[in-house]
């Protein structure tokens, strides 16, 4: 990156910044916040449980507007794991009882309590976990998060934690920030890490053009490079060993998806500084059912909409069973002749959405390749008796049969699929209730129109 270049990315972070970081004001009511919730907690748990505040705001690397606290109860070994959680959640309802407000009962490996309490401005996340020095301890795998902070606070100077908030700002607007299940992105640990490790974004983005894949990172020594057994044992070639936890991938998350748009990004910012790239997409409610059909139209798409009735739960445990079954309906139509185009997956209040888009026009038949004929004339005489009244084609030495496709459009298909599956047990999707419309309905357009940007647009 020329000087030039350089110098105009620098302003344009200088100008992000002012944009993204928490004002003075904020923070100084994040922090009345936290000590009026933890002066609360003081009087409920007993003097050996200790009070601890991790994440984002802990580590100063937190964006305006999004100031959730993250609590943990730390407890002692001689504790066993299931009183660790009684307590802990018994604690939590406490002290929403107390503070006026309500929760509810998340799980990641145990059980834990977001707290929703009125006059605080933010998530309240209670968490009871063990107390550890380092993870040779390490009962259950949330213990380490307060060691993440240690080694957050200790090695991240204010200039770095600036950028991490950049680096989150940026991969926020193009919807790979994040590690929930269904982003697969960057985690805010990792965007720490990979800022520590390049020690600026500047940095950071101009070697993230040249990321080629296996990758392999160790903060604690940027020398070692990965070996075929690394990757073996993580079962990933994308690599970033955790400082704390020797035996954990950072980026174990992280979709092929997610960095190959990362690095394009990056790529499109070292050549081309803009600011725009911090801000996503501008799209009023209004435009969204307009800006979609334009959209459909402009690429002579159609599209079926699956809606399917779900739970009240995370979407970390919804939505990998509406992919699932999403993906299953993608190849059921292939085997019959339909092309999807763009798969759209998503959750909406307690319905899942699935829109599939795909060619408008559809064809009435399809090609089937068989096997190559030399060496392989019992295969090919089976081939051509198993598709009898059908065109058998020769191209050079393959046999092809063209036969009439099975259903007429792409929503027969699906409706059969789902009549075939209704009966069986698909977890928390109840397949017997889902609906099927060849049309969006407008109470759903600006949902879907965002998941069709964030999978289309860079």
């Amino acid at each position: 990156m020329d000087a030039k270049k350089r110098e105009k990315a620098l302003r344009i972070f200088a100008k992000v910044l002012n944009d993204i970081k928490p004002s003075k004001l904020e923070t100084e009511a994040t922090t009345a916040s936290v000590n009026k919730i933890t002066s609360e907690l003081l009087k409920i748990v007993p003097k050996d449980v200790e009070i601890k505040v991790v994440g984002s705001i802990a580590r100063g690397t937190e964006l305006k507007g999004n100031s959730d606290i993250d609590i943990f109860l730390l407890f002692g070994k001689k504790v066993g794991k299931d009183k660790v959680t009684e307590y802990g959640i018994r604690y939590g309802k406490e002290l929403a009882k107390r503070m006026g407000g309500r929760y509810e009962i998340r799980y990641a490996e145990h059980p834990y309590l977001r707290l929703y309490i009125p006059n605080i401005g933010a998530d309240i996340d209670i968490v009871p976990a063990y107390k550890i020095i380092n993870i040779t301890e390490m009962g259950t795998t949330v213990d380490r998060t307060p060691l993440h902070n240690d080694f957050i606070n200790m090695h991240l100077n204010d200039k770095q934690r600036d950028d991490v908030r950049l680096l989150k700002a940026l991969l926020n607007s193009h919807g790979i920030y994040g590690a929930e299940v269904k982003t697969r992105g960057f985690s805010g640990y990792l965007c720490e890490l990979l800022v520590y490790h390049y020690r600026s974004l500047l940095n950071l983005l101009e070697e993230a053009t040249q990321i080629k894949l296996p990758y392999y990172l160790n903060p604690l020594n940027p020398e070692e490079k990965g070996s075929k057994e690394i990757f073996e044992k993580f079962n990933s070639d994308f690599v970033v060993i955790d400082p704390v936890d020797p035996n954990r991938n950072v980026a174990a998350v992280v979709s092929h998806e997610s960095l190959s748009k990362f690095i394009v990004v990056a790529k499109m910012f070292i050549e081309n500084p803009s600011e725009k790239m911090f801000y996503g997409y501008k799209v009023s409610s209004a435009d969204s059912y307009s800006m979609l059909r334009q959209y459909m139209k402009a690429n002579g798409l159609s599209a079926s909409l699956l809606v399917v009735p779900i739970p009240d739960k995370s979407e970390d445990i919804t939505w990998p069973q509406l992919k699932k079954l999403s993906g299953a309906i993608v190849d059921y139509v292939a085997r019959n002749g339909f092309q999807v185009y763009i798969e759209l997956v998503t959750v909406k209040d307690k319905e899942g959405l699935v829109l599939y888009m795909y060619p408008s026009a559809s064809a009435k038949t399809r090609m089937l390749k068989g096997p190559s004929v030399p060496g392989n004339s019992g295969a090919a005489l089976s081939f051509i008796n198993a598709h009898l009244g059908s065109s058998i084609i020769f191209s050079n030495s393959t046999l092809y049969v063209m036969e009439k496709v099975r259903y007429e459009s792409m929503n027969e298909a699906i409706a059969d699929f789902i009549k075939r599956e209704a009966h069986k047990k698909h977890k928390d999707i109840k397949l017997g209730k889902a609906k099927l419309a060849s049309t969006i309905p407008e109470r759903y357009a600006e949902h879907l129109y965002w998941e069709l940007l964030a999978k289309t647009s860079i």
